[in-house]
C-alpha cells in the first residue's frame, strides 16, 4: 500500500496518512508453501516476510503426498484470500500475520520460475 502525504513548503511541515494497520486485506495470494508438524507457512512472492495460512486448504492438501512421512512438503500456491493486521499467530504466536485461504486457485509443485 501506498501512503499519501502532504508536504506544506511555507511551514515545512509533512503530513503523512497511513492506512489503518488494523484493517483486513483480501486479495488474491501467490507464493511457496510450506506445510509439516507445527507448520503451516506461506512466504508470499516478492516478499521476504512468513505468514501462518489457514482457512479453505483442502484442494492444497489434496494434492500432498501422504509418503513424506509427516515431513515438510511446500507447493507453489495462487489463492483468494484475507490477510490479518499484525498480530501473533500460527504454532507459538511464530507468524506476524495469517492469511485465510478462501479459494485456492492453483496448487502445483514449485517450480524456479514462479515469482518471476
Amino acid at each position: 500500500m501506498k501512503a499519501w502525504g502532504i508536504f506544506l513548503v511555507g511551514l515545512g511541515a509533512i503530513n503523512f496518512v497511513w492506512p489503518s494497520a488494523a484493517a483486513e486485506r483480501t486479495g488474491v495470494f501467490s507464493g511457496r508453501y510450506t506445510i509439516g508438524f507445527e507448520t503451516s507457512e506461506f512466504i508470499p512472492c516478492g516478499k521476504e516476510v512468513r505468514w501462518w495460512l489457514t482457512g479453505n486448504l483442502s484442494a492444497i492438501n489434496a494434492m500432498l503426498s501422504p509418503s513424506s512421512g509427516g515431513g515438510m512438503q511446500t507447493v507453489f500456491i495462487r489463492v483468494t484470500g484475507r490477510l490479518s493486521p499484525p498480530g501473533r499467530y500460527g504454532h507459538l504466536g511464530a507468524y506476524k500475520r495469517e492469511l485465510t485461504v478462501d479459494r485456492v486457485l492453483r496448487a502445483r509443485a514449485p517450480r524456479p520460475s514462479d515469482c518471476r
